[in-house]
């Protein structure tokens, strides 16, 4: 196995060619959002090719008919990884309903709901067979400048210096176990 290289979303090569032709600020607003989130999917590529991964396999970009954007689906031998990223800042919480919000400007971000709703949609395309494997939500966060208060629950929250170390043992766990029959039919079914 291999990772799939990361290619650019022809969404955004396509917004790309149509910017500079229209005045519309929908459109230019589009295409930054679009352009920060590919960069953000090479940050971490760039992490993860500092790791041995040769024993996972990576959706990059899913997205659902729901309009859930997952940037990385990572399936290894032993779980299945569901990582969506962002570069918040500033100090945020979480709510009862599971929503991270900015504590000053009130800014709602429903990522971690998203990744919830995503892995009981991965849960439910699974064989019988492969059932026990868990999957795991992760909500990376790019900057340095992001903050949790301290009585939110942050177990689905990665920072940035995190990532690595979270990476370097999802490979190390991997490697230990067998692989599931299951793998070909996940990917298969996205």
């Amino acid at each position: 196995m291999h990772v799939k290289p990361l290619s650019k979303p022809h969404t955004l090569t396509a917004l790309e060619s149509l910017v500079h032709r229209t005045s519309d600020t929908h459109c230019a607003a589009q295409l930054y959002e679009l352009n920060k989130r590919y960069q953000l999917e090479h940050a971490f590529m760039a992490l993860l090719n500092q790791i041995d991964h040769t024993h996972f396999e990576c959706i990059w970009q899913y997205q659902t008919h729901h309009n859930i954007y997952i940037n990385l689906i990572i399936i290894t031998d032993i779980a299945v990884h569901l990582f969506k990223f962002n570069d918040y800042s500033g100090l945020h919480h979480i709510d009862g309903d599971g929503m991270l919000i900015n504590s000053t400007t009130y800014t709602t971000h429903a990522d971690i709901s998203e990744l919830h709703c995503m892995k009981y949609s991965v849960i439910n395309v699974m064989p019988e067979t492969a059932t026990q494997l868990p999957v795991y939500t992760k909500c990376v966060m790019f900057s340095e400048n992001f903050m949790l208060d301290i009585h939110s629950y942050t177990g689905d929250i990665l920072l940035k210096d995190q990532i690595l170390p979270y990476l370097e043992r999802m490979s190390i766990c991997s490697k230990k176990k067998k692989k599931p029959k299951f793998r070909d039919f996940f990917i298969l079914s996205f």
